[in-house]
């Protein structure tokens, strides 16, 4: 991995694991070889959500955190259960959690799934206060049919699709190999569509670097160790990081605060 020395107030960087590991956010060394099992079809992973302004000490910080169930549900679908929470002010968090059944394809195309959307406090207990709702879905070739609160709807999707929470399941078990690409729409976040994405292996000195690009959304770069084990996703100033990856110094940071002391 390219050796990146920081100077000054701002990083000059685009995100990479080589700007992660110079702000001392991961464990370099432990990253050719980590071991989460991402190739297979079982696998589990808690993910940090992290986030920067840009600067080398100040406004760093966690955003949230996400947790990823994959495991074969028969031979032709995959289960995928995840829990994402967002911190917000006043210690009061955003919680998602889904449960997709998706079919045992590359692309991991979901098939149906509901979700549970509510806000809990910083102990993760349930705010009654605040609002939720339920959403169930299901796919009939192109079209998701999506029911929230009695109200049905539809989406429509061009041609393949998938979700990024796929994405992050399959992305291990995918060839490296220059010569294939992947087109799909993105159902981002189960919430809404991105149309024309790609996604497409470059090859990179060390790690290994999946690309994905599309109308409407930020570059996302899944990036991998020889062994096929996602170590992290970064798009934009956000990155997702296996909790296994974080350095001893910034596991004992405060979740709400930034890095300004």
């Amino acid at each position: 991995m390219e050796s990146i020395t920081l100077k000054g107030k701002l990083t000059d960087h685009p995100l990479t694991p080589s700007v992660l590991s110079a702000l001392g956010v991961i464990k370099e060394e432990t990253l050719s070889e980590f071991h989460n099992n991402s190739h297979t079809a079982n696998w589990q992973t808690n993910f940090v959500i992290w986030t920067t302004d840009g600067y080398i000490k100040t406004k760093n910080k966690y955003l949230g955190e996400l947790s990823l169930t994959r495991r074969q549900s028969g031979q032709d679908e995959i289960q995928i259960d995840i829990e994402q929470i967002y911190y917000n002010a006043d210690n009061v968090n955003h919680r998602i959690k889904a449960a997709m059944i998706c079919r045992n394809n590359l692309l991991t195309s979901p098939v149906s799934w509901k979700l549970n959307s509510d806000f809990i406090s910083s102990d993760n207990t349930a705010n009654e206060n605040r609002i939720n709702f339920l959403e169930t879905a299901h796919v009939d070739g192109n079209d998701v049919n999506i029911t929230i609160a009695n109200t049905s709807f539809l989406r429509k999707a061009s041609g393949n699709f998938t979700t990024d929470w796929s994405l992050f399941s399959v992305i291990g078990q995918l060839a490296f190999d220059n010569a294939l690409q992947y087109e799909f729409d993105l159902l981002e976040g189960l919430r809404r569509f991105r149309k024309t994405n790609r996604l497409f292996y470059k090859a990179q000195s060390e790690l290994h670097r999946f690309q994905q690009i599309g109308s409407g959304i930020l570059p996302y770069d899944y990036w991998l160790n020889d062994n096929h084990q996602l170590l992290m996703v970064i798009t934009g100033n956000r990155a997702y990081i296996p909790v296994e990856l974080i350095s001893e110094n910034w596991k004992k940071r405060s979740k709400a605060k930034d890095d300004d002391e």
